[in-house]
């Protein structure tokens, strides 16, 4: 099996973007943190009032992987509200 050609390359770029896309929409949309982002679970989505509660962030710290911290910003719970588009 030969090295992947350039069609194919495309291929999975486009593959990994779509995957990613709503990631960057609430990233770039929201102001939202990396972390809090990853930190999100679907009970923080009140989609009746459109808007999402940050109530943690997902972190890596050593030695003890992935682990579930308050988030940075100073005015837990943090209530983001739906952007237009979004």
């Amino acid at each position: 099996m030969g090295a992947p050609t350039a069609t194919w390359k495309g291929v999975l770029l486009g593959i990994i973007a779509a995957r990613l896309h709503a990631l960057w929409v609430l990233l770039t949309t929201t102001g939202l943190r990396l972390g809090e982002a990853r930190g999100l679970q679907w009970s923080d989505i009140d989609f009746a009032n459109g808007r999402l509660v940050v109530n943690r962030a997902l972190q890596r710290q050593t030695g003890s992987g992935y682990v579930f911290v308050e988030p940075k910003t100073a005015q837990p719970p943090n209530h983001i509200p739906r952007t237009r588009g979004a």
